[in-house]
């Protein structure tokens, strides 16, 4: 158990304050429009859409009436229902992508009773037809999006491929930025709702993806290019056919799927920034043959010799014929040529007849390299125990990242209701970064403050792969009333290496300024690792996963449809990690010493005054997980506006994990988590209208360590020069989760919500520092944690407006966040005996305190031309808590980004953008009582892109 200081007293001003007072405006809502619902009369519409070119249903066509906010999408077996509908004629409209519209006019509503109406839609290419576009016109998937949403038995945000390309976002963690209530961190990781990314969960088409970051439990985002994902949904709200390990947010990437059409797009781009691209001044290192193809070809791997050479860390240097197996001489980064950023996608698909029934398939590749380089960088660092003295550093810094995937999907229709499906995903990724710091350090060799210089050099070269294999089937019984079975399954690997990490620090201290040969070179450091050292990492996760979901059909006293669930999950993963570390030490008489030059250390002449050493730190685990899911749920309409659904899941996790230092001769140790719980959920939806309805959601939910945290592992993070320590006596987290949400959905491609939600999540596991530097950061249990705020969502087209904005379309979403974390009494004391000032309590890790984004479109379809400017800022978050130090924080950076597309005849397509127009600076700071400190500071520079795509 902890230890905490007292608690501070609540003031008048308490954090509860604002989602209060929104949950009581929003009861007064609730209540008038409730009476009202319960007056209003109107009429049906039903039936089925079929296809005129062989006579079958179509699933996901959407129904709209004319003048009226009124949507449905149809079934898989082609049927849909449009209820309480103004009485009188009505037009409706009938559209699906890949379809010629049909327009039904004369469709006589009388109230109380339902008129069926059946439609026919004309393949494309079977027919092709223009069509009167009224203003009311959207495009098919953002209604697609809305319609799901409105369905969706849990509070759900989504994003399109169609907004991807509106926005111009790269990859599945660019585009769950631009979500409410979503942020990225490292570039990478989920953060929702303020939760970071232990918090969240992702899939891919509702199947596990297993993570291969060392650090974290997170799925890395950045792994799915854009070109791939057709739909990117978040669910909100816990329910029990879901998985049970999140608070925060449930993030589904839905991969595309084939066309209903033959397709076949190829996209070529290019960018340029000018801190970056076409300079004589990029920091470069060792290069292999296959760099290009994400890989190394073998030029940065450890020998074998090496390799089996007993990894013991003893006081003795490794033989000669060890030392010699060591190929690279490079330990600092040199200056080279840029070129600019290169990207390439192509995708086919189409469909056929197979013994009578469709068969679909769908393949793409894509490729990217990109350069990004700062030279403006600054690190800096208050001194302890000094009068206010900072040692700043200049920070240099420059990355080729290489991005190659490719995807296939196959669908068949075995029966009629019966489809299967196959998808594959293959993505390799592989960034090479060079950097270099160069300043004032006090805490050198002995000198007088502000003499000593200190020059640090890193070498890392990462490599990333992630290959999916999954199955899935849909099958709809009519026989049995309906009941369907959907089910997934799933072979996924993911791995992380990072072979030969250099890293070299050395301090200079000037002798004779007369004399430019007195000067006096260490290569041992200050912070670690003190010496030269080369380190060798090795991390492979593999997952199998299935999940088979059943639906049976419900007796109903309303018109609305009411279903019972269940089902069963089974997910097992395997993680292997391995480190080898190596540090080289040089004699007295090395010429390094005086000559200062790092490249020079590992020379081949100079190879007679260095010795290899064993680290003692040279750490590998292995590790297994098992989590059984079952649950069963309701869905039920109590009333005609009152839908009811709750039930539990059951999960039984195994998580067991075996670590072991090589360096030392301490056994193995193992260490692990068994843990049974039952999850359970209850909600409700109240239709105040049929396109404005009211949500609430209260459900119990864990988060549970990962491998690397629940061992004794040590990992040393080279890009933050942190060490993080596992703690074995880890337990897992509970959340208890409170959800209220407003949605109005105007017209199908439009939505403006408001949404309050808490969480009260116990025993919550949390990083802090363990000593005074905070170069070592250990995972705890802190007793609770409080999260609570608000989302708001505006997203409208603008042509009921005027004459001049008929044209336009408009997206805004804010979201505010609260949390709170008791610190523990060391931190307090610690920070008060250093700092002289703390706090009782501070923000969760990660936790941003708002997000914003806007977007504002001009699409003027007749020459094809349409221009978005988007913007979005995300507020002051926490990333590391000091233990004799203030706590450090990211501060925010607005981004402003355009993009303007041209359509080109019927099949080219040219875009024009410039990204991060602002400019801002990247910072990092702490708040010191005399002055604030940037930890760290760089800016990223404006990005000016062009592509071009064709499309038949």
């Amino acid at each position: 158990m902890e230890h905490h200081p007292p608690q501070e007293p609540f003031t008048a001003r308490t954090r509860s304050a604002i989602p209060l007072r929104a949950l009581v405006a929003l009861g007064f809502i609730v209540l008038i429009s409730a009476f009202s619902a319960a007056a209003q009369d109107g009429g049906a519409v039903s039936g089925v859409v079929i296809n005129s070119f062989d006579g079958k249903p179509i699933p996901g066509a959407t129904v709209t009436v004319r003048g009226t906010t009124l949507a449905a999408q149809t079934d898989t077996t082609g049927r849909f229902e449009l209820k309480n509908l103004p009485t009188g004629d009505q037009v409706l409209r009938i559209s699906k992508s890949s379809f010629a519209a049909a327009v039904v006019t004369d469709v006589r509503v009388i109230t109380g009773q339902t008129t069926t109406v059946n439609g026919n839609l004309r393949p494309e290419f079977y027919e092709m037809e223009e069509y009167e576009v009224t203003a009311e016109e959207f495009t098919q998937q953002t209604e697609q999006i809305m319609i799901e949403r409105q369905e969706s038995s849990g509070m759900m945000d989504a994003m399109g491929s169609e907004d991807f390309k509106k926005l111009g976002v790269g990859d599945a963690a660019a585009a769950l930025g631009k979500v409410t209530g979503a942020s990225i961190a490292d570039g990478k990781f989920a953060v929702v709702r303020g939760l970071p990314d232990r918090y969240t969960t992702t899939t891919m088409n509702g199947g596990d993806v297993p993570s291969a970051d060392p650090n974290r439990r997170a799925v890395q985002l950045d792994l799915f290019p854009s070109q791939f994902i057709d739909q990117l949904n978040v669910r909100k709200t816990f329910t029990p056919d879901m998985p049970g390990n999140f608070s925060g947010g449930a993030i589904d990437i839905v991969t595309k799927t084939f066309p209903e059409k033959q397709l076949i797009s190829l996209s070529i781009g290019t960018s340029y920034n000018p801190n970056s691209n076409l300079r004589d001044d990029f920091l470069i290192t060792d290069h292999g043959s296959k760099d290009w193809l994400a890989r190394d070809d073998g030029t940065r791997a450890l020998s074998s010799v090496a390799a089996a050479a007993n990894p013991n860390g003893t006081s003795n240097p490794l033989n000669p014929a060890i030392k010699s197996s060591f190929e690279s001489s490079r330990f600092s980064p040199v200056a080279g040529s840029s070129p600019v950023n290169s990207s390439m996608s192509l995708t086919f698909g189409d469909n056929a007849k197979v013994l009578d029934r469709r068969l679909g398939v769908l393949a793409g590749i894509y490729y990217k390299q990109d350069y990004a380089s700062y030279s403006d960088g600054e690190v800096g660092k208050y001194v302890l125990g000094s009068n206010g003295q900072v040692d700043t550093k200049t920070d240099a810094q420059s990355k080729i990242n290489y991005t190659l995937g490719g995807m296939a999907t196959v669908g068949y229709e075995m029966l009629e209701d019966h489809d299967i499906a196959f998808n594959f995903l293959h993505v390799s990724t592989a960034e090479d970064l060079a950097r270099r710091l160069q300043g004032q350090d006090t805490a050198g060799i002995g000198t007088e403050p502000g003499v000593t210089y200190l020059d640090q050099s890193l070498l890392q070269w990462t490599e990333r792969t992630m290959d999916v294999y999954q199955f899935k089937g849909n099958h709809l019984f009519p026989a049995l009333n309906d009941v369907g079975f959907d089910w997934v399954g799933s072979l996924a690997k993911t791995t992380e290496d990072s072979p030969d990490q250099r890293i070299f620090q050395f301090v200079a201290a000037p002798g004779d300024p007369n004399d430019p040969n007195d000067n006096f070179y260490s290569a041992n450091g200050a912070t670690k690792p003190s010496r030269p050292t080369r380190i060798w990492r090795e991390l492979a996760e593999d997952n199998v996963f299935f999940r088979g979901d059943l639906k049976i059909p419900l007796p109903s006293h309303t018109t609305k449809d009411n279903a019972f669930k269940t089902g069963a999950s089974f997910s097992d993963s395997k993680r292997d990690y391995k480190t080898r570390t190596f540090d080289v030490r040089a004699s007295n008489n090395h010429p390094f010493l005086t000559n200062g030059d790092p490249n020079s250390y590992l020379a081949s002449t100079n190879l007679g005054f260095i010795d290899y050493y064993n680290f003692p730190g040279s750490y590998v685990y292995d590790g297994k997980t098992s989590v059984q899911g079952y649950y069963g749920m309701a869905e039920l309409y109590a009333l005609e506006w009152l839908q009811i659904l709750g039930g539990a899941r059951f999960e039984a996790f195994d998580l067991e994990v075996t670590y072991d230092n090589l360096g030392t001769s301490t056994p193995p140790k193992t260490g692990g988590i068994k843990q049974n719980d039952v999850l359970p959920s209850l909600g409700g939806v109240i239709s105040i209208r049929s396109n404005l309805l009211l949500r609430a959601s209260w459900s119990q939910t864990v988060v549970r360590p990962t491998y690397r945290e629940i061992s004794e592992a040590e990992l040393y993070d080279t890009a933050q020069g942190r060490t993080y320590i596992g703690n074995p006596d880890l337990k897992v987290s509970s959340s208890e989760n409170f959800d209220l949400r407003l949605e109005w959905f105007p017209r199908p491609s439009e939505i403006i919500s408001l949404s309050l939600f808490k969480k009260i999540i116990l025993d919550p596991i949390e990083q802090g520092s363990t000593d005074v530097n905070n170069e070592f950061i250990q995972y705890n249990n802190y007793d609770k944690a409080d999260v609570q705020g608000f989302e708001f969502e505006f997203r409208k087209n603008l042509d009921s407006w005027s004459q001049f904005t008929k044209e336009l379309s408009f997206g805004f979403n804010f979201t505010y966040i609260e949390s709170e974390v008791l610190r523990t009494s060391e931190q307090y004391l610690n920070q008060q005996l250093f700092v002289g000032q703390s706090t009782t309590k501070r923000p969760m890790f990660d936790q941003p305190e708002y997000i914003l984004n806007t977007d504002l479109t001009w699409d003027h379809k007749p020459t094809g031309t349409a221009i978005t400017v988007s913007s979005g800022i995300v507020g002051r978050r926490l990333t590391v808590v000091g233990l004799a130090t203030p706590d450090e924080y990211e501060e925010p950076t607005p981004q402003l980004d355009l993009l303007l597309s041209q359509s080109i005849g019927k099949h080219w397509k040219l875009k024009l953008s410039g990204k991060n127009l602002l400019d801002p600076s990247y910072d990092t700071t702490q708040d010191w009582i005399t002055q604030e400190v940037k930890v760290r500071s760089y800016t990223k520079g404006r990005v000016f892109g062009l592509t071009l795509t064709c499309e038949f």
